[in-house]
């Protein structure tokens, strides 16, 4: 039976980006789920739409890769600049 995911008491936005990015990469690298390039490409979507950088920058990789997604170095890099500007401020915000 296939556990549905869903807001947990105590889950923040971005706990949940790292969930669905975590659970992104295992369909994507076939760790303990079948792999399946279609699941990889919407869990990270939603992560990327909860501002996980790791996300964005996986979801380039999608594109540039072409897996689940036609093969697009255009959104690729857009994505990857996403996930650097994402990452900058994180790291902004960490030094405050």
């Amino acid at each position: 039976m296939a556990q549905r995911l869903g807001a947990a008491p105590g889950v923040t936005p971005a706990s949940d980006g790292r969930t669905l990015c975590d659970l992104g990469d295992r369909y994507y690298e076939e760790r303990g789920v079948a792999q399946d390039d279609v699941r990889a490409r919407d869990c990270r979507h939603k992560a990327a739409a909860a501002s996980n950088a790791r996300a964005m920058w996986a979801f380039g990789r999608l594109y540039a890769e072409g897996q689940g997604v036609a093969r697009s170095h255009r959104k690729a890099r857009e994505w990857y600049q996403k996930a650097a500007a994402a990452n900058r401020i994180v790291g902004a915000a960490a030094t405050e």
